[in-house]
């Protein structure tokens, strides 16, 4: 399956390809409380992989494989993230349950190099950083603030194995060490096309590809200097 994970009304975004065998697409609709599934061949929509308010699901957002197969869920208004069978879409648990360390409208997650799962918690400004077996908290990895770091939206670890986060408000990307969390630089800024930053992805070539929400596009970085590439995607 692959996944595609929509952050706003407006924009979607690509995010990786999983583990499981089946070639489809999964959707997250926020408003229906619910993970879609379409074909990835030709679109046609099979279903609901995971039927409206699964497990408390509420506002589903950021999702991504985990390494054990299953299908981890950004549930933003519950301030939790859900695990869902990776082949069934069945609910597993709270693998990290309502408001744990802090947790604030959890709008994306990842697993890093560590193993950990990173969550950004949208309502506190913050990068959590949460046990990748056991959904313990760990600590804020990014502590709420950071480096200007306001309404965190997205995050991803780069080639370089460091930290990169969209701030939705400043229209930017953060760039903050990939072990440590410390702040290291503005690493876009890009207010007149990025306007709010949703989603961050590097793609197979290397570059940064960060979707606006404003303004309906997907601009494209150099994925060394974060220079702007322009429009990936044009506007509308």
């Amino acid at each position: 399956m692959r996944l595609v994970m929509r952050l706003t009304v407006a924009v979607l975004v690509l995010a990786a390809v999983t583990p499981a065998v089946l070639a489809d697409l999964l959707v997250c609709s926020v408003n229906g409380d619910r993970i879609l599934r379409f074909s990835e061949t030709n679109g046609a929509y099979l279903g609901d992989f995971v039927p409206p308010g699964t497990g408390g699901l509420n506002e589903p957002q950021g999702m991504e494989y985990g390494p054990d197969g299953n299908l981890y869920v950004c549930s933003n208004d519950q301030n939790a993230v859900l695990r869902f069978d990776g082949v069934t879409g069945a609910f597993i648990d709270a693998f990290v349950p309502a408001g744990s360390g802090g947790l604030n409208s959890p709008a994306d997650l990842e697993f890093g190099p560590d193993g950990n799962l990173y969550v950004t918690s949208y309502g506190t400004d913050a990068v959590l950083r949460y046990d990748g077996r056991t959904g313990a908290f760990i600590d804020a990895f990014v502590p709420s603030g950071s480096g200007g770091l306001d309404m965190p939206a997205s995050l991803t670890f780069g080639p370089d194995g460091n930290l990169y986060v969209t701030t939705w408000e400043r229209a930017q990307v953060l760039r903050f060490n990939g072990q440590t969390g410390t702040f290291i630089d503005v690493f876009v800024n890009d207010p007149v096309n990025l306007y709010p930053a949703i989603g961050v992805r590097f793609g197979a070539d290397g570059h940064l590809y960060v979707s606006g929400g404003l303004f309906h596009r997907v601009m494209k970085y150099n994925g060394t200097t974060g220079a702007s590439m322009g429009a990936f995607i044009p506007a509308g």
